[in-house]
Protein backbone atom coordinates (compact mmCIF):
# COMPACT_ATOMS: atom_id res chain seq x y z
CA UNK A 1 0.00 0.00 0.00
CA UNK A 2 2.85 2.36 0.84
CA UNK A 3 4.64 1.63 -2.43
CA UNK A 4 1.46 2.31 -4.41
CA UNK A 5 0.72 5.53 -2.50
CA UNK A 6 4.28 6.75 -2.98
CA UNK A 7 4.35 5.95 -6.67
CA UNK A 8 0.89 7.33 -7.41
CA UNK A 9 1.87 10.57 -5.74
CA UNK A 10 4.98 10.70 -7.91
CA UNK A 11 7.24 13.68 -7.51
CA UNK A 12 4.32 15.54 -5.94
CA UNK A 13 3.75 13.18 -3.01
CA UNK A 14 6.86 13.33 -0.88
CA UNK A 15 6.18 12.36 2.72
CA UNK A 16 2.42 12.39 2.19
CA UNK A 17 2.56 8.69 1.25
CA UNK A 18 2.58 7.66 4.92
CA UNK A 19 -0.51 9.79 5.55
CA UNK A 20 -2.20 8.27 2.50
CA UNK A 21 -1.54 4.76 3.78
CA UNK A 22 -2.86 5.65 7.22
CA UNK A 23 -6.03 7.09 5.66
CA UNK A 24 -6.34 3.97 3.49
CA UNK A 25 -6.12 1.68 6.53
CA UNK A 26 -8.72 3.77 8.36
CA UNK A 27 -11.11 3.56 5.40
CA UNK A 28 -10.49 -0.16 5.01
CA UNK A 29 -11.29 -0.72 8.68
CA UNK A 30 -14.47 1.37 8.40
CA UNK A 31 -15.57 -0.51 5.28
CA UNK A 32 -14.45 -4.01 6.16
CA UNK A 33 -18.08 -5.09 6.38
CA UNK A 34 -18.43 -4.19 2.67
CA UNK A 35 -15.61 -6.51 1.57
CA UNK A 36 -17.47 -9.26 -0.25
CA UNK A 37 -14.51 -11.46 -1.06
CA UNK A 38 -15.06 -11.15 -4.83
CA UNK A 39 -11.39 -10.17 -5.17
CA UNK A 40 -8.26 -10.70 -3.16
CA UNK A 41 -7.96 -8.62 0.01
CA UNK A 42 -4.77 -7.06 -1.41
CA UNK A 43 -6.66 -5.94 -4.53
CA UNK A 44 -9.38 -4.38 -2.40
CA UNK A 45 -6.81 -2.58 -0.22
CA UNK A 46 -4.91 -1.32 -3.29
CA UNK A 47 -8.18 -0.01 -4.70
CA UNK A 48 -8.82 1.94 -1.51
CA UNK A 49 -5.25 3.25 -1.56
CA UNK A 50 -5.62 4.30 -5.20
CA UNK A 51 -8.79 6.22 -4.40
CA UNK A 52 -7.24 7.92 -1.38
CA UNK A 53 -4.22 8.95 -3.49
CA UNK A 54 -6.49 10.20 -6.28
CA UNK A 55 -8.50 12.27 -3.81
CA UNK A 56 -5.27 13.73 -2.40
CA UNK A 57 -4.09 14.66 -5.89
CA UNK A 58 -7.52 16.13 -6.71
CA UNK A 59 -7.37 18.36 -3.65
CA UNK A 60 -3.89 19.41 -4.74
CA UNK A 61 -5.23 20.08 -8.25
CA UNK A 62 -2.72 17.61 -9.69
CA UNK A 63 -5.24 15.01 -10.91
CA UNK A 64 -6.45 15.22 -14.47
CA UNK A 65 -7.44 12.65 -17.05
CA UNK A 66 -6.79 14.57 -20.22
CA UNK A 67 -4.89 12.65 -22.81
CA UNK A 68 -1.13 12.96 -23.07
CA UNK A 69 0.00 14.49 -26.35
CA UNK A 70 3.26 14.04 -28.24
CA UNK A 71 4.74 17.28 -26.92
CA UNK A 72 3.84 16.34 -23.33
CA UNK A 73 6.65 13.82 -23.14
CA UNK A 74 9.74 14.98 -24.99
CA UNK A 75 12.77 12.77 -24.72
CA UNK A 76 14.80 13.70 -21.69
CA UNK A 77 18.56 13.38 -21.80
CA UNK A 78 19.72 10.60 -19.51
CA UNK A 79 22.10 11.54 -16.74
CA UNK A 80 25.77 11.37 -17.68
CA UNK A 81 26.95 7.79 -17.83
CA UNK A 82 23.55 6.11 -17.49
CA UNK A 83 19.92 5.75 -18.35
CA UNK A 84 17.14 7.71 -16.73
CA UNK A 85 15.83 5.95 -13.66
CA UNK A 86 12.55 4.20 -14.50
CA UNK A 87 11.03 5.29 -11.18
CA UNK A 88 11.85 8.91 -11.98
CA UNK A 89 10.37 8.58 -15.48
CA UNK A 90 7.15 7.11 -14.04
CA UNK A 91 6.99 9.89 -11.44
CA UNK A 92 7.13 12.47 -14.25
CA UNK A 93 3.88 11.19 -15.80
CA UNK A 94 0.66 13.11 -15.12
CA UNK A 95 -1.12 11.69 -12.07
CA UNK A 96 -3.96 9.87 -13.86
CA UNK A 97 -1.67 8.28 -16.45
CA UNK A 98 0.83 7.32 -13.74
CA UNK A 99 -1.95 5.74 -11.68
CA UNK A 100 -3.26 3.66 -14.59
CA UNK A 101 0.25 2.52 -15.49
CA UNK A 102 1.00 1.49 -11.91
CA UNK A 103 -2.33 -0.21 -11.29
CA UNK A 104 -2.34 -2.09 -14.61
CA UNK A 105 1.30 -2.87 -15.38
CA UNK A 106 2.73 -3.07 -11.87
CA UNK A 107 -0.15 -4.17 -9.62
CA UNK A 108 -2.00 -6.30 -12.21
CA UNK A 109 -5.42 -4.65 -12.16
CA UNK A 110 -7.63 -5.06 -15.23
CA UNK A 111 -8.90 -2.06 -17.17
CA UNK A 112 -12.40 -2.86 -15.93
CA UNK A 113 -11.23 -2.76 -12.30
CA UNK A 114 -9.35 0.51 -12.84
CA UNK A 115 -12.32 2.10 -14.55
CA UNK A 116 -14.61 1.00 -11.72
CA UNK A 117 -12.26 2.40 -9.06
CA UNK A 118 -12.07 5.80 -10.72
CA UNK A 119 -15.58 6.01 -12.19
CA UNK A 120 -14.34 6.05 -15.80
CA UNK A 121 -15.18 4.19 -18.96
CA UNK A 122 -12.84 1.28 -19.62
CA UNK A 123 -11.60 3.04 -22.78
CA UNK A 124 -10.27 5.93 -20.69
CA UNK A 125 -8.07 3.52 -18.76
CA UNK A 126 -6.84 1.90 -21.98
CA UNK A 127 -6.08 5.26 -23.61
CA UNK A 128 -4.22 6.58 -20.57
CA UNK A 129 -2.16 3.38 -20.35
CA UNK A 130 -1.26 3.51 -24.05
CA UNK A 131 -0.20 7.15 -23.77
CA UNK A 132 1.69 6.55 -20.50
CA UNK A 133 3.67 3.70 -22.06
CA UNK A 134 4.48 5.82 -25.09
CA UNK A 135 5.61 8.71 -22.87
CA UNK A 136 7.82 6.35 -20.84
CA UNK A 137 9.41 4.94 -24.00
CA UNK A 138 10.15 8.46 -25.19
CA UNK A 139 11.61 9.52 -21.84
CA UNK A 140 13.71 6.41 -21.52
CA UNK A 141 14.97 6.61 -25.10
CA UNK A 142 13.39 3.33 -26.16
CA UNK A 143 12.10 2.97 -29.74
CA UNK A 144 8.35 3.48 -30.22
CA UNK A 145 6.62 0.35 -31.53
Amino acid sequence: MYRLALRMGGKDCGTDAEDLVQESWARAFDRLHAFAGKSALSTWLCGITANVAREHLSRSRLWHTEVLHEDDHPAVSPPPGGLMDVERAVAMLPAAARSVFLLHDVEGFTHAEIAEHFGWHEGTSKTLLFRARRALRARLGAPDD
